[in-house]
């Protein structure tokens, strides 16, 4: 049976009472971690549904703070960039891209190098180094001057030393995905991640 977006929403806006029982919390849990991968996490297309794969991983809750949640961020990212080239290859002039939005924002602000106007990254996670009115000016900084061009283009900055940012990097293209989520893959240990 497949778990609907409907049935999502009734679980999380219920009125549960002055009191949850542990049945209840469970539900709401797994509720919680659907809607986030639906609407935030990874945003797939139009119309918005339900991952059946993801509801059979997290019905056992307490594996929930166990998942590589970096990891099934950059792949759902790096399928997305992937389809969109394709896309794009293919002569269609409109495409989307699915996922985590916020997370390209940052992973991509995070590396480029902005001189003063760089977030400091000792705030974890990361986007609270990124507020809008600094999101706005640092996008602004970075595009590049066209013109007649009909597309936006970025690029203006170089990148950070390797050594300033929190990330590690990765010279390995081959499998770059599934590196890249290993050297991710617990967002906040930026300590170790050298």
């Amino acid at each position: 049976m497949d778990v609907t977006l409907e049935y999502v929403e009734s679980v999380l806006l219920r009125d549960y009472g002055t009191q949850m029982t542990e049945k209840e919390v469970e539900a709401f849990k797994v509720a919680t971690v659907l809607y986030g991968d639906t609407y935030f996490i990874a945003r797939k297309g139009a119309k918005a549904s339900i991952n059946q794969e993801m509801y059979k991983i997290i019905t056992e809750t307490e594996s929930i703070p166990h998942l590589n949640w970096c990891g099934y961020v950059l792949g759902i990212l790096l399928h997305s960039a992937k389809r969109v080239q394709r896309s794009l290859a293919s002569g269609n002039k409109t495409v989307t891209l699915d996922g985590c939005l916020s997370f390209w924002v940052v992973f991509y602000l995070d590396n480029v190098n902005f001189g003063a106007m760089a977030a400091n990254q000792t705030l974890l996670p990361c986007i609270v180094d990124y507020p809008y009115g600094l999101v706005k000016k640092l996008v602004r900084d970075d595009k590049v001057k066209t013109t007649g061009a009909r597309m936006t283009l970025y690029g203006c900055n170089k990148l950070r030393p390797k050594e300033t940012v929190i990330y590690s990097r990765s010279t390995d293209l081959k499998g770059r995905g599934s590196r890249l989520a290993q050297n991710l893959q617990v967002w906040g240990l930026h300590s170790v991640l050298k």
